[in-house]
């Protein structure tokens, strides 16, 4: 009778974690494939990591990646036509005797227009310093252009961490952190440089603020009334490290002094390696970053309702995922917010479970809602890359580690909650 009981009691529990279960699965509003692709690897690219996603109007999908081993870094693209089902063999967008840069947050960017296909990054020549270089398709990424240098500077000094974004004029912003300037030791410069002739060429280099947090990538963003939005992790007095907006209504000749997002007050004598994400959609300014102030650690939200001027109170969109970190904010053609980010399962047993990526819709007003875990083909994911398209269609990469071996994995999705 005894045992009856235990094995009544062993069903019970069972039924309630498989409800449990049923229901959460029942209010995800995404529903993602069963199983990512290591895209790279079945194009025979045995090393891959920091991904970048774009789709065209006609629904061709770019995947751009760093491939080869770390003193051979090459910059490449790969192109579907079919949705995802399949990829074209990479094609190089560096050049053969340079080496990129990617660590940490330290990607490239990619951009796609109706005119044309965008990369930039960071890359170092034999014996030369580290440059942010851009690259142009007028091809449709089928071939692309001798890439040219973003930096101008003489003497030599860092520059890394860049973001390039392409405002609805046209015109190509690339944001990124410089050691030209003396600031507070221990930090970097924000710069800026602006192309108005599709890539062809770009602008002075100009200073934005000093005193930037080392290895935090700044991010950019545009409004509706022609507002350029730069944001960074800047190093305040007595190692207070909190996320920082400014605005320039001139096109990017001038900016406003920067302003805090929040006032978290994280205190920390080191550079977390982690940077905002930043989107502009429906008349306001969504910013998601990582913190650790005010004793709670997660990604937090602010939504600006008033082209930068002020934040809402931040929200902890990241809910009960563990160590979560390097959010990508994302929005469809269509008005669909998307923010992603990598973690741990907070519902595990395993509190030290894998890190996986996760994806979590922002309701109209401005909400977080419960993150879902995307599928793991192996361990350690990390460093996401979001793309929200019309149709519900969602796009997710990241890099993914397997010991020493490191390879880009696809995960696609749709919205099903409409």
């Amino acid at each position: 009778m005894k045992n009856k009981a235990i094995i009544v009691l062993v069903l019970i529990v069972a039924m309630a974690g498989w409800f449990a279960r049923r229901s959460y699965t029942a209010t995800r509003p995404l529903a993602f494939e069963s199983k990512p692709r290591p895209v790279f690897k079945e194009i025979k690219t045995t090393i891959s990591q920091k991904p970048q996603i774009a789709l065209s109007t006609s629904g061709a999908l770019y995947l751009l990646a760093v491939a080869g081993e770390q003193d051979h870094q090459r910059l490449v693209l790969s192109i579907s036509h079919d949705g995802g089902d399949t990829f074209n063999p990479p094609l190089p967008v560096s050049s053969e005797e340079s080496v990129v840069a990617a660590h940490g947050e330290n990607g490239p960017s990619l951009v796609q227009t109706p005119a044309a296909v965008y990369a930039a990054w960071q890359e170092r020549k034999a014996g030369g310093p580290n440059q942010i270089m851009f690259a142009r398709s007028l091809q449709m990424g089928h071939r692309f252009e001798t890439p040219i240098p973003v930096t101008d500077k003489q003497q030599p000094s860092f520059n890394g961490f860049s973001t390039m974004r392409v405002a609805p004029n046209g015109d190509i912003y690339v944001v990124w952190l410089d050691g030209r300037d003396a600031g507070p030791k221990g930090t970097f410069a924000g710069y800026l440089a602006k192309s108005t002739d599709q890539g062809a060429s770009f602008s002075p280099n100009m200073p934005i603020d000093l005193g930037a947090c080392p290895c935090c990538r700044p991010n950019i963003a545009f409004g509706e009334r022609g507002e350029v939005y730069v944001s960074w992790r800047k190093v305040f007095d007595r190692g207070v490290r909190d996320m920082v907006i400014a605005v320039s209504n001139d096109s990017g000749k001038t900016f406003s002094p920067p302003t805090k997002v929040a006032e978290d007050g994280w205190v920390l004598h080191a550079c977390p390696d982690s940077g905002p994400a930043m989107a502009a959609a429906n008349g306001k300014l969504y910013l998601a970053w990582y913190s650790e102030g005010r004793g709670k650690d997660g990604i937090r939200l602010a939504v600006s309702q008033d082209a930068g001027k002020s934040f809402s109170s931040p929200q902890i969109a990241s809910h009960d995922v563990l160590d979560p970190n390097h959010p990508q904010l994302s929005v469809s053609e269509d008005g669909r917010v998307l923010l992603a980010f990598q973690g741990r399962d907070g519902r595990e047993r395993d509190a030290w479970s894998p890190t996986q990526i996760f994806v979590a819709t922002i309701d109209r007003s401005g909400k977080a809602e419960t993150p879902q875990g995307l599928p793991l083909e192996q361990r350690s994911a990390f460093y996401p890359a979001l793309l929200s398209a019309s149709a519900g269609r969602v796009f997710v990469a990241w890099t993914e580690t397997t010991g020493d071996s490191q390879q880009v994995e696809l995960c696609r999705g749709r919205n099903i909650k409409d």
